[in-house]
């Protein structure tokens, strides 16, 4: 069983399974600009995970996403553990994990959520600042 691990998908989180435990991905800017500085403009690797095009992506490009995801994570949670992963870990441990549905299924979500500017990121924001604004409709005293 995988260790758990807190996910907020309203966020635009994805949980990765890698080695019984489930890792963090967050999509970000600045992971997406970690991510091309690596890779070159990432954006036919994306439009291929989006497609499900038979082109699968290499080992390299995978680490390359998951870790500056992860790291993305460690950041944005203040876990120096997470920030300190890099691509030869982690895929190492993506190779170990084999191209598995759930894999693929979580790097597939993780672009989708990168794409589209962490559209589940944008809802649980926009919800969060309508439950602290007042509006027009609160009940007065009488």
């Amino acid at each position: 069983m995988a260790e758990q691990v807190a996910i907020n998908a309203d966020r635009g989180e994805v949980g990765l399974t890698l080695d019984g435990r489930v890792y963090p991905m967050l999509p970000t800017f600045a992971a997406a600009n970690a991510i091309e500085s690596q890779l070159g403009a990432a954006s036919s690797l994306f439009a291929r995970l989006m497609k499900g095009s038979e082109q699968l992506p290499t080992w390299h490009e995978l680490a390359v996403i998951a870790t500056e995801c992860i790291k993305a994570a460690g950041r944005d949670r203040n876990d120096s553990m997470l920030i300190a992963y890099n691509v030869e870990k982690v895929g190492e441990m993506i190779y170990a994990e084999g191209l598995s549905d759930d894999l693929l299924n979580a790097f597939v979500s993780i672009v989708g959520n990168m794409v589209s500017g962490g559209t589940n990121r944008k809802k649980a924001q926009a919800a969060a600042a309508a439950t602290t604004e007042p509006t027009s409709e609160s009940p007065t005293a009488s």
